[in-house]
């Protein structure tokens, strides 16, 4: 497949995703389980904030373009400090971990904490940081990037004349990350570039866009983190250079609509051809977890007459699904094991009703919570487990 070439470029794309009414259409409720740095008595919904404007952000501790732009918002909340407006940014992690990072980087907004992601989705939000406007009626009336708030688009807000809020900033789509504009869609394509900072692509690193029609796009991807894509294994059983763990790419893959299994194949000989990839497969004993029934577990594990779904609750030491099958149980189990396999040896199949307690970051707790609640055994062992070592690779060098 050496007949397709990979591109290297150092090319900037801006985007949003999702969709959302905009334009005076009533914008969506919120559904927060918690406000910090709120006024006391403060009502978590929109309706309570009618006659102020809301400059309404979706943001995380983690996201690299989000913290990138707090000076610049910080800024704009202080401006507008005695004006009827009210900075509220949004994020859906632990409230713990948010207030621990204010500490560290204050914020002159609202945060409101959305556990369930309730909010994220009534607003379409994959990537982030974005911000939206609403006006005092609880109108929306604009969608952007957080760079492109300005005291102008504020005041026309505040002075109900939102109709001049520029259609690039009301409404930015997807841009794509081929440099041409204009021209039709590529059939067959792989391009690889230098990650572009998330202030610019809009993105955070790990983020992955599926907007369909055959394209997929990978946005500060290692190259251990593409590998551990395109050849099945875990990440940390990728053998490579320091550089494969901390540069990163960003990645668009374009195959013929429904012909989506070549994308896998695509990206592997364009890793291999990119990098002068060598590699081997090598197997190491590896401490795991093992997962098996006891006599209880007919009798604990309850079959579940809802419709599949993901709907579930995970936080510290508690999980809660109404159907969960045994791939999302095992991956509770993992993410409560700081990310050891977990084996799946109880020949289980189909949902369950789950309710799971246990002291978090306590393996022997969260053990005796599946023996007890749900007749389920996690021993620990030492497996023989595949690796793949990169015995030769070449970090690309860009322009």
């Amino acid at each position: 497949m050496r007949w397709i070439s990979a591109v290297l470029l150092v090319a900037i794309a801006a985007s949003a995703t999702g969709q959302v009414p905009v334009n005076a259409k009533p914008a969506p409720e919120l559904s927060l389980s918690q406000l910090l740095q709120a006024p006391p008595n403060s009502e978590m919904t929109l309706a309570s904030l009618r006659g102020k404007a809301v400059v309404l952000e979706f943001w995380a501790t983690w996201c690299g373009g989000c913290v990138a732009q707090i000076p610049h918002l910080n800024a704009l909340a202080a401006q507008f400090e005695n004006k009827p407006v009210v900075f509220l940014s949004v994020t859906d992690e632990e409230p713990e971990e948010v207030e621990a990072f204010l500490k560290k980087r204050p914020m002159n907004s609202w945060i409101g904490i959305d556990k369930d992601s309730g909010t994220f989705h009534r607003y379409g939000i994959e990537g982030r940081p974005q911000t939206f406007l609403i006006d005092k009626q609880g109108r929306l009336w604009g969608r952007l990037l957080p760079e492109q708030l300005d005291a102008t688009r504020l005041n026309r807000l505040l002075a109900g004349d939102p109709s001049k809020l520029d259609a690039q900033a009301s409404t930015p789509k997807i841009t794509p990350m081929e440099l041409h504009r204009g021209v039709p869609t590529p059939l067959l394509q792989v391009l690889i570039r230098p990650a572009a900072a998330p202030a610019v692509s809009g993105f955070s690193p790990g983020a992955i866009t599926d907007e369909g029609r055959g394209r997929a796009e990978y946005f500060g991807m290692t190259l251990k983190a593409l590998l551990a894509m395109t050849e099945h294994v875990r990440k940390d059983r990728i053998v490579a250079p320091e550089w494969a763990d901390s540069a990163r790419y960003d990645v668009s893959s374009v195959v013929p609509e429904g012909r989506e299994q070549l994308r896998s194949h695509l990206l592997k000989q364009m890793l291999q051809d990119t990098f002068e990839l060598k590699t081997v497969k090598e197997s190491k004993p590896v401490a795991v977890f093992v997962l098996r029934c006891t006599e209880d577990c007919s009798s604990k594990m309850h079959p579940s007459s809802a419709k599949p779904s993901w709907g579930f609750l995970l936080t510290q030491g508690q999980f809660s699904g109404a159907s969960t099958d045994m791939p999302r149980l095992i991956g509770v189990i993992e993410h409560a094991t700081s990310g050891v396999e977990v084996v799946d040896q109880t020949g289980l199949s189909g949902a369950y009703q789950v309710e799971l307690s246990w002291q978090a970051g306590d393996v022997e707790s969260l053990q005796t919570a599946l023996r007890q609640t749900l007749g389920l055994a996690l021993t620990e062992e030492t497996l023989s487990r595949e690796f793949l070592v990169v015995t030769s690779a070449t970090q690309p060098l860009t322009w």
